[in-house]
């Protein structure tokens, strides 16, 4: 089983991923795409964007959710910085924006660090 996931967060950017040891060339040609050949279409930021919206709305029946959710509040007084994801927010999103910040942040993969951790001989 494999799994490789490219990630923007507030203060890095990074891809993530699993795999056994006879998928790591495979693994590592999947990084390289996101790099020289990554496809950003209208028609799979409408697919995550309806993925994401999903999510959040089986989040908020999620009890455990909501309570963390109550208490981040409580602590941090509705504090912007670690707020997290909201139904509102993914309306605001525009294809042509979200593109331009997905191409700045993976154009250059001599700005990334490679940490590969297992059991090689």
């Amino acid at each position: 089983s494999m799994e490789v996931l490219p990630k923007i967060q507030a203060y890095s950017r990074l891809i993530d991923g699993t795999c056994d040891e006879d998928g790591l060339e495979t693994f590592l040609e999947l990084v390289n795409l996101y790099f020289t050949g990554g496809k950003f279409t209208k028609e799979g930021f409408d697919t995550v964007l309806g993925q994401t919206k999903e999510s959040l709305r089986k989040k908020r029946s999620d009890f455990d959710a909501t309570f963390e959710e109550a208490v981040r509040a409580a602590n941090t007084k509705n504090f912007i910085a670690p707020n997290h994801l909201h139904l509102s927010d993914l309306e605001a999103i525009k294809f042509e924006t979200a593109k331009e910040i997905y191409l700045k942040a993976f154009s250059n993969p001599s700005e990334f660090n490679c940490i590969i951790v297992g059991s090689f001989e």
